[in-house]
């Protein structure tokens, strides 16, 4: 009997690991098209705005060429990261919290302890703000670049690399060079 409870719980405890091993496996898998996907429909894209293709799998380099396109000022790459960057401060922020408290919770929080996560809140809402306001930006521009509607542009928004691909193989959509946009996005005057 007693070298069956412990079959049982090895034998639970393998059937678990099996199952958690084939759930990441699947994650990975479909992490791995999506940015399959991304590279695709963004070399598309490039190419149709007369971009080099191969712009598309170098990462930050990817996100300057859209910038590019969208004729938005270089440094709104900050506005793109600044919800990575930022996430960063607010891990670093939680660890000094951790040690300000020994990783205890004694049942109440200090005014502190209080602050210090009322501060990591805000940072990681501007973050957030910062890289939405971003892809706004770039969604509104590049929906002026195709003589597109504002509607679109939400669409660029909420499904960006559905709508490169769609922009990218419509033989009816054009990229004008011409079309003057805001270098500031929806924060300043066409040039």
């Amino acid at each position: 009997m007693y070298n069956s409870y412990y079959d049982s719980y090895n034998g639970a405890v393998a059937t678990g690991l099996t199952v958690f091993a084939g759930i990441m496996i699947f994650l990975v898998f479909i992490i791995l098209i999506a940015i399959a996907f991304e590279i695709i429909s963004r070399w598309i894209f490039f190419k149709k705005c007369g971009e080099a293709g191969w712009k598309a799998i170098i990462p930050v380099y990817s996100d300057l060429t859209l910038l590019k396109v969208s004729e938005l000022n270089w440094w709104w790459i900050f506005g793109l990261y600044a919800s990575s960057i930022l996430s960063i401060v607010t891990s670093s922020l939680n660890s000094i919290q951790q040690i300000y408290t020994n990783g205890y919770s004694y049942g109440y929080a200090s005014g502190a302890s209080l602050m210090l996560n009322f501060l990591i809140m805000l940072i990681s809402l501007a973050g957030a703000a910062a890289t939405i306001i971003t892809s706004i930006n770039i969604g509104v521009n590049i929906s002026k670049k195709f003589g597109k509607p504002g509607g679109f542009a939400v669409l660029i928004v909420f499904f960006t690399n559905i709508m490169f691909m769609v922009l990218g193989l419509s033989s009816s959509m054009k990229y004008d060079k011409k079309v003057k946009v805001s270098p500031n996005g929806i924060f300043g005057k066409t040039n």
